[in-house]
């Protein structure tokens, strides 16, 4: 348990450490982003965060209609 929690904080530092270099390198707006913020959404999920991995979704999707073709 308490192993578990450690490992997803030390990949929530690391996903949010990708997300600030790859909001440094790409525009506002860039697809890679969007994984970005669904891989810290899925993170916060796997820790019971419901409500900031709610949130973290729901600005992927907002961006994943603005950046990827319909369809994708």
């Amino acid at each position: 348990c308490c192993t578990d929690m450690k490992m997803y904080e030390d990949a929530l530092w690391h996903y949010q450490e990708a997300d600030r270099i790859k909001q440094k390198i790409f525009f506002a707006d860039h697809p890679s982003l969007v994984t970005s913020l669904l891989n810290i959404g899925m993170t916060y999920s796997m820790m019971n965060n419901y409500s900031i991995a709610l949130d973290y979704y729901q600005r992927a999707i907002e961006m994943s209609r603005k950046v990827l073709p319909p369809h994708h």
